[in-house]
């Protein structure tokens, strides 16, 4: 991997260690700090495509990652440095965040980022940015019962290992999906996430929901069935047998509400 020059921040580059191997993701050891190195290439996706490839840029130049939930103490890694590149490709540079990631949160923590996320995500207008991905409204039996929600500013791509709780904040990691979604789309993905985990999946089931409602000042029914309509598109194709068992039974509980 060529790096051309990286942010005076870091100092000297010392090693760099990709942390993915699907994506060009890299930490960026420096003599004085270290960073997160992202490659983002032009692949002639548009903003109407879930996988447009400058969105991640624009969320963080624009300053929308940092800023759009800031108020409720959720953010995202510090932008250093955005470095467009004479092949057209953009090397993003963000600040290597240190904490302790969703992966290990008990459940206390897990409510509470709950109701913060409800009360960020309802406080959140139409922002009007054209990159923003804006998903087709659901389909299929409760497109009716939805239909009335309000469309709110998401993350789209919450699983445990995006989030990083730093002292008294949570950052929130990769960007790239960023659009509009109904209350609690967000939070169908956390819970998904434990399903070999029957307990911890029952207790995340029952808090997440309840918590999110507080905090957007909404009726809890209202955001399980937000979640019921949006889940199975997005993780049901290929899902196994454990996560089709719980969105079923998400469609059935909403079915009744």
């Amino acid at each position: 991997m060529r790096i051309e020059s990286v942010p005076p921040e870091l100092g000297s580059p010392l090693d760099a260690t990709p942390l993915s191997p699907r994506s060009d993701i890299w930490h960026v050891l420096g003599s004085d700090a270290e960073a997160v190195l992202k490659l983002a290439t032009p692949d002639g996706t548009a903003a109407a495509n879930p996988r447009y490839w400058a969105r991640e840029i624009e969320a963080y130049e624009s300053g929308l990652a940092a800023g759009v939930y800031a108020a409720h103490g959720l953010t995202a890694p510090r932008t250093l440095r955005v470095d467009r590149r004479g092949d057209g490709s953009v090397a993003l540079w963000l600040d290597y965040v240190r904490g302790v990631a969703g992966t290990e949160w008990d459940p206390a923590r897990w409510a509470d980022f709950a109701h913060r996320l409800g009360a960020a995500q309802a406080a959140t207008g139409p922002l009007g940015p054209s990159w923003l991905f804006e998903r087709p409204p659901p389909v299929g039996p409760l497109a009716t019962r939805v239909a009335e929600l309000p469309y709110l500013l998401c993350h789209l791509d919450l699983r445990p290992g995006n989030l990083i709780a730093r002292d008294e904040d949570v950052v929130l990691l990769d960007w790239s999906h960023a659009g509009y979604g109904l209350p609690g789309e967000d939070l169908a993905g956390l819970i998904l996430a434990h399903v070999a985990e029957p307990r911890v999946v029952q207790a995340l089931d029952t808090a997440l929901p309840a918590e999110y409602a507080r905090g957007a000042g909404l009726a809890e029914a209202d955001v399980r069935v937000a979640i019921a309509a949006t889940a199975p598109a997005r993780y049901g194709p290929g899902a196994n047998e454990a996560t089709r068992r719980l969105l079923r039974t998400w469609a059935k509980d909403a079915a009744t509400r």
